[in-house]
């Protein structure tokens, strides 16, 4: 696959029934085109998870299926890519550094992120991209565009115009999951962090919001491994785009948004970095190390909190991951990530009640609107009200 398969497979890699079945590689096809490697791994897999290719005949599927077993399990997963938040996006040029509208100029944050755009223009181009997103769905084993559909206005799906939220991968993941003959039960937490592709982000106009009723809000931004407020993630990209683009590599770009991190942004967040990339890695053993070093000196950190209940739970340890879900969303009952993943390890429990309960403090907050929808989401499908509910949350109610 692209790099969309190496997000699948950080979340295969962490669902303990999964990596005890199977042993898991992955390949960037783009990177690998005369690569015999690749090709002696098709030929040895049990399950074959693969982009519908079409530029690259040695990469297209019916290639790459002539040297497989024929026992073998195929999944095709169109490569998703979405625009329809970005109306005047013009130019994908540079976006792999650039990360917001090309064609025109602001100076500032708030006259970037308000710059008028004519509702009619938003609508359309909007309705255009969801047309060529229901036709890549037609063409995949995996299907979005109904899950798109039921949870675009209430939850981030896309970091940009080529790369799904974590919300999203988690979603195909369950999907894959079916498909080669396991719960999708077994897919039920998220890490924070969007498993590598935080290369990649796109700021919403904020009339677009407007238009096509977007209610969610992201005063956080993981980008480069680190947390960017909307403000500073504008003028960090904005710098970048007043340069020349082909004199720039991804590591000095990577380097030099860690600096303008130190200076600029939340230190206890940050400094979690090396954490995130041991996460990535799978190293469960030293990332749990790194982590309660850190709740040493911060032991209100909801990231680190949470992190370390999914490792806790990957492990079976679920009485203490609830301890520590619990933990997050007492330090945070707002944050998105915690109350979720709280919710299931109540769930998952048998502690039905308590989920409403926790969810129900978390509505009545001061802040509590920034997660109205997702909380009374997770409420109403844990007592059985809603009859087709959105199926982000169908592995919160035990099967």
């Amino acid at each position: 696959m692209n790099c969309h398969g190496a997000a699948i497979r950080h979340y295969l890699a962490g669902i303990p029934e999964v990596a005890n079945r199977y042993d898991i590689k992955s390949d960037v096809n783009y990177e690998n085109l005369d690569n015999p490697v690749m090709l002696s791994r098709i030929a040895d897999a049990d399950v074959l998870i693969m982009n519908n290719i079409k530029n690259y005949p040695l990469l297209s599927p019916d290639n790459l299926v002539k040297h497989i077993k024929p026992e073998c399990k195929v999944i095709k997963i169109e490569y998703f890519r979405f625009d329809g938040f970005w109306p005047l996006q013009k130019c994908f040029t540079n976006d792999f550094f650039y990360m917001f509208d090309e064609s025109y100029s602001a100076n500032t944050y708030t006259e970037y992120i308000s710059h008028p755009m004519d509702a009619r223009l938003i609508r359309d181009h909007f309705q255009r991209s969801l047309e060529k997103l229901k036709s890549l769905d037609q063409e995949s084993d995996i299907k979005i565009y109904d899950f798109f559909m039921q949870n675009y206005k209430r939850i981030e799906l896309f970091r940009d115009y080529r790369h799904p939220s974590a919300f999203l991968f988690a979603y195909m993941v369950s999907e894959i999951l079916k498909l080669i003959g396991l719960p999708a039960g077994s897919m039920n937490l998220i890490y924070r962090m969007p498993f590598g592709i935080d290369v990649r982000y796109n700021l919403i106009n904020d009339n677009v919001k407007r238009v096509l009723g977007l209610e969610y809000e992201n005063t956080k931004i993981y980008y480069l491994n680190g947390v960017f407020t909307p403000e500073q993630f504008f003028l960090f990209t904005r710098g970048y785009f007043k340069r020349d683009m082909s004199t720039i590599d991804w590591q000095t770009v990577q380097k030099d948004g860690f600096a303008f991190l130190q200076h600029e942004a939340d230190q206890a967040e940050n400094s979690y970095r090396p954490v995130a990339t041991r996460l990535i890695a799978g190293e469960h053993d030293e990332a749990e190390a790194a982590i309660r070093n850190i709740l040493l000196k911060e032991p209100r950190h909801v990231r680190a909190l949470n992190d370390l209940g999914v490792i806790c739970w990957l492990r079976g340890e679920k009485t203490m991951a609830f301890e520590y879900f619990l933990a997050a969303a007492r330090c945070d009952n707002t944050d998105p990530v915690a109350i979720h993943n709280l919710t299931v390890s109540l769930v998952g429990s048998g502690r039905r009640e308590d989920a409403i309960a926790t969810l129900k403090a978390s509505l009545e907050s001061p802040d509590g609107h920034k997660l109205q929808d997702i909380a009374q989401t997770c409420i109403d499908i844990i007592r059985g009200l809603k009859e087709n509910p959105s199926p982000l949350f169908n592995y919160l109610t035990p099967k």
